[in-house]
C-alpha cells in the first residue's frame, strides 16, 4: 500500500475511534480538542475512559507535555493512543517523562467493502457449534446484560461498561462536527444469555463515502473457540456493507488478529496504548 493510501487509512481509523469515544463522552465527562489533540476525560477508573485519542504532529512539545502532566496528576488512570503517523517516538519520549508507560499494541487493519477485495463468502460464519442460538441487534432492554458481558470479556470496571452499553446499544445517530455517527451492537444470544458481541460504527461525511468500523469484539471466556466471535463479526460486516460503507476498519488486540485476517483484513500499522496510574497525593 502506498504511503498516501496508508495515511488515508490511518486517518479514517482515527476518525472512527474518535467517533466512538465521543459517543461515550456524550454519556459522561467531556470531549475536548485543543492544539491538534483530542481527549476524553470522565474520571471513571479506567484508562480507556480518560484517553487522549489523537495528537497531531502540529502539536508542540510544550502542549503535549502540559496535557500529559495534567492527566498524570488526575485521580483516575489515564491513557494515550500513539498512532504510527503521528510521530510516536517523539510522543514516547515526552510521555515517559510524565510517568506514562506502554501497555498494549493494537493491530490496525482495514478491508474494502465494495470493490471485490473481500469475497462475500468470507463474511459467512463458520458452521460448527453456533447452535442453538442466534445473532441479533441489541435493544435498550439489553444494556445491563451487555454491560455484564463487557466486564467478563474485557475486564473493565462496571462504571465504564455501563457507559459503553448506554452509548452503543440500540441504534443511534450522533453528530460529530459535519459528520454523523451511527452505532449498532450485534450479539450472539443463547437462551437469553449474551455470549459474544461487537459494535459496528458508521461515519457519514459530506461528499465522501461512509466509513465503517468494528469495536469492542468480545466472547465470554466460557464460550471461546466455538466460532461465536466470527459469527457476530460477520453479521457486523454484513450490516455495514448493507449501509453502503466503503471500507471497514478495526483496532484489534492480539487475540483477534487471526480472526480479522481470515476475513480479509490487511494491516495498516500498529497503535500503541500508553497508560499512567492514578495520581496518589
Amino acid at each position: 500500500m502506498a504511503s498516501a493510501e496508508l495515511s488515508a487509512e490511518l486517518e479514517q481509523s482515527r476518525d472512527l475511534v474518535a467517533a466512538s469515544v465521543q459517543a461515550q463522552a456524550a454519556q459522561v465527562g467531556v470531549w475536548q480538542e485543543h492544539g491538534g489533540m483530542g481527549w476524553w476525560l470522565s474520571g471513571l477508573p479506567a484508562m480507556a475512559a480518560n484517553l487522549v485519542v489523537a495528537c497531531d504532529p502540529g502539536a508542540s512539545d510544550r502542549q503535549i507535555g502540559a496535557l500529559a502532566r495534567w492527566m498524570a496528576r488526575r485521580p483516575a488512570p489515564a491513557g494515550w493512543l500513539l498512532w504510527p503517523d503521528q510521530q510516536p517516538s517523539r510522543q514516547q519520549r515526552l510521555l515517559e517523562g510524565c510517568g506514562f508507560r506502554p501497555c498494549e499494541r493494537l493491530w490496525l487493519a482495514s478491508v474494502a467493502c465494495r470493490d471485490g477485495d473481500l469475497e462475500p463468502g468470507l463474511w459467512s460464519p463458520s458452521t460448527h457449534e453456533v447452535e442453538p442460538g442466534s445473532s441479533r441487534q441489541l435493544i435498550a432492554a439489553d444494556r445491563a446484560a451487555y454491560g455484564s458481558l463487557l466486564q467478563a470479556c474485557h475486564g473493565i470496571p462496571a462504571s465504564l461498561a455501563a457507559v459503553v452499553a448506554q452509548a452503543f446499544v440500540s441504534e443511534r445517530f450522533s453528530p460529530m462536527g459535519q459528520a454523523s455517527v451511527r452505532l449498532q451492537t450485534l450479539a450472539f444470544d443463547r437462551r437469553g444469555a449474551l455470549l459474544a458481541a461487537i459494535t459496528a460504527a458508521m461515519v457519514s461525511r459530506p461528499a465522501a463515502p461512509p466509513l465503517g468500523g468494528l469495536l469492542w469484539l468480545g466472547t465470554h471466556p466460557s464460550c471461546r473457540r466455538h466460532g461465536l466471535g466470527r459469527l457476530v463479526t460477520a453479521a457486523a460486516c454484513r450490516w455495514l456493507a448493507g449501509c453502503g460503507v466503503a471500507r471497514i476498519h478495526v483496532q484489534a488486540s492480539d487475540a483477534a488478529v487471526t480472526l480479522y485476517r481470515s476475513l480479509g483484513f490487511a494491516e495498516d500499522g500498529w497503535l500503541e496504548l500508553w497508560g499512567c496510574p492514578p495520581f496518589r497525593p
